[in-house]
């Protein structure tokens, strides 16, 4: 196709230029800058809705906390040996992984959420590119031979909004909090049962053990023996605190109920005892058997009564747990112990019970030979997948790039070649027009002379001119000759433009084109050859007659005007054109006849063509 244009290495060199940085224009003015500067643009507009879905989002859904304590839980083996907790790293290798999976965050983290490119994040992108991705690779190593901006161009890729989105996208799912390395179970499952197995090869228990475990016991029991005062007291208070605690509701509802009666008698009796302390039982013995009664009569008032009762169990149970806590002091130290023997002892008469038999013994041995076995690969799977990991985390930047790289290459590659098909068929259709233009352009230079007059110019046939393209056109070869006549002389010599002309070859490679364009002229010029004065002598009627261009001429003409030649029949007189003569051989034979009737099919052949 005229026009077309392949995606060579060149142009896809040019691509990932736009890549970089599809804001700058393609300014020339070639085939080539033309399709780039479309496809520029389109692939633009994609850039700019993936970098709505970044602005959108801003930071990165996990948060720092979140990537370190991943980090911790997927790329670390030690662990605190209290709470059993990841904590970080003490073997180097392990070191070295946890530190930069870090900065790979920090880098993506900047990027992302500031906009700010890390040098060593660049330079690792850059190595990659250059290792990784040969097109890329290509146009970073001429720009280094040219003295160019390779730090820009990298830059200008890494600020792309579709290389943030998916770098958001990897950090997302490879930073996901709740990842877990599924194999670290495994193996922890398998020491742990490495280590019961081993603790059941362990010393067998003697009686000798036994018999020191129950000393042990009754020197911690013989230890509690002088605190017995002080267990009666707890057992004691313990029973007193719990019955009250029983009746505590009740004990509870009774002061409730009586607090307003008992308690003004209560202030009143306070009162009675204030004032009685201060009489002189010597002088003043009656008011003090007055207020005695008084006070008696109170004691005997049951709402006082009950009041007083609630008020001081309620007091009580409040002090029963200070007072039982102050006993156990002494004695609660010397009750674990003997728990803490008798657990010892009774570990030993169960563990007792299970002494191995040498095969049982040989049992566990093969059991935990299996084991280690298993574990062994275990730990291959882990380290395995702590690797696997570790690689996710650390290379979020190259593996968004190659992504990037790979879907806006064949993106804009698609869109290149969309926008080469419509400019080839734009260049196909300017072509048509512009070998058109140089057609007629040509036959009026051929054969004709321009005349002016006034603002019009007229071109009127020159017979002479015109007789050049006719001995052309009657050689062998016929229209043909015409077709070559065009492409071998120069643009100057046809009359036309350098442009017009090679629009003109480059059309007459279209066999259709150029056998109707080439027989056209020929047509035109016998026209304008006849219209100018040209005679038609024998040498002309018997040329029609006997070439191949001729004859083709003769026959459409023959065919087209039928209707008229079946009109006129009669005028030519019977047995004149009989199914045995030809009428080529007549024509040879009675041309000046047929001289006036040739003129006008010619007429109107070239005007119906």
């Amino acid at each position: 196709m005229a026009g077309e244009q392949q995606f060579t290495p060149e142009a896809a060199k040019a691509v990932v230029g736009v890549m970089a940085h599809p804001e700058t224009a393609v300014t020339g003015t070639t085939t080539a800058d033309k399709i780039l500067e479309a496809a520029r643009s389109r692939y633009q507009v994609g850039q700019s809705e993936a970098s709505l879905e970044v602005i959108a989002r801003k930071t990165l859904p996990h948060k720092k906390e979140d990537v370190d304590r991943v980090a911790l839980w997927n790329l670390s083996s030690a662990r605190d040996l209290t709470t059993q907790e990841k904590t970080n790293p003490t073997n180097t290798d392990e070191s070295r992984r946890f530190d930069e999976s870090k900065s790979e965050d920090e880098a993506v983290r900047s990027l992302v959420e500031e906009g700010t490119i890390d040098a060593a994040f660049r330079t690792k992108i850059t190595t990659f590119l250059e290792t990784n991705s040969p097109i890329v690779g290509k146009v970073i190593e001429e720009m280094r031979a040219s003295g160019g901006n390779v730090d820009n161009f990298v830059d200008g890729l890494m600020k792309m909004p579709g290389f943030k989105k998916l770098a958001m996208e990897f950090h997302t799912a490879r930073w996901d909090p709740t990842k877990r390395l599924t194999q670290e179970a495994a193996v922890q499952n398998l020491e742990l049962e490495m280590a019961k197995l081993s603790a059941q090869l362990g010393t067998e228990v003697t009686q000798i053990q036994i018999d020191a475990a129950e000393t042990e016991l009754d020197n911690a029991n013989t230890a509690l023996t002088p605190k017995t005062a002080e267990l009666i007291k707890i057992k004691s208070k313990t029973d007193k605190l719990k019955d009250l605690e029983d009746e505590m509701k009740t004990t509870k509802e009774m002061f409730n109920k009586n607090k307003g009666v008992g308690g003004a008698l209560e202030a009143q009796k306070n009162d009675l005892l204030l004032r009685r302390g201060g009489l002189d039982a010597t002088t003043q013995q009656d008011q003090i058997d007055i207020i005695d009664q008084q006070i008696k009569k109170i004691d005997a008032t049951p709402a006082y009564a009950n009041y007083i009762k609630a008020q001081a169990d309620i007091a009580e149970y409040n002090a029963l747990p200070a007072e039982i806590a102050a006993l156990q002091i002494t004695v609660e130290p010397l009750q674990k112990q003997i728990i803490k023997k008798q657990n010892a002892l009774d570990a030993l008469l169960e563990k007792q019970k299970t002494n191995n038999t040498p095969q049982k013994k040989a049992e566990i041995e093969a059991q935990i030979k299996q084991k280690q076995g298993q574990l062994a690969d275990a730990k291959t799977l882990l380290e395995a997948e702590q690797m696997k990991f570790y690689r996710e985390v650390t290379h979020i930047g190259e593996d968004a790039m190659e992504k990037f790289i790979t879907d806006s290459l064949n993106g804009v590659k698609t869109i290149w070649k969309e926008e080469a098909t419509k400019q080839a068929e734009k260049d196909k259709t300017d072509q048509g027009k512009t070998a058109a233009l140089a057609i007629e352009k040509a036959q009026n230079h051929l054969w004709k002379t321009a005349k002016t007059k006034g603002k019009l110019t007229f071109y009127t046939p020159d017979k002479n001119k015109a007789q050049t393209i006719l001995n052309e056109a009657f050689k062998a070869g016929g229209g043909e000759n015409i077709a070559v006549y065009l492409e071998t002389k120069t643009p100057v010599e046809l009359g036309i433009t350098v442009d017009e002309h090679v629009a003109l070859k480059e059309k007459l490679k279209d066999p259709e084109f150029r056998k109707v364009q080439s027989e056209g002229i020929a047509k035109q010029a016998l026209c304008d050859y006849l219209i100018a004065g040209g005679r038609l002598n024998g040498d002309l009627v018997k040329s029609l007659a006997t070439t191949e261009f001729g004859r083709g001429l003769l026959s459409e003409a023959r065919t087209k005007a039928d209707e008229a030649i079946q009109k006129y029949k009669d005028q030519f007189g019977k047995g004149v054109l009989d199914k045995g003569t030809k009428f080529a051989e007549f024509l040879k034979k009675s041309w000046w006849m047929w001289g006036i009737g040739i003129l006008a099919l010619i007429i109107f052949l070239t005007m119906n063509k």
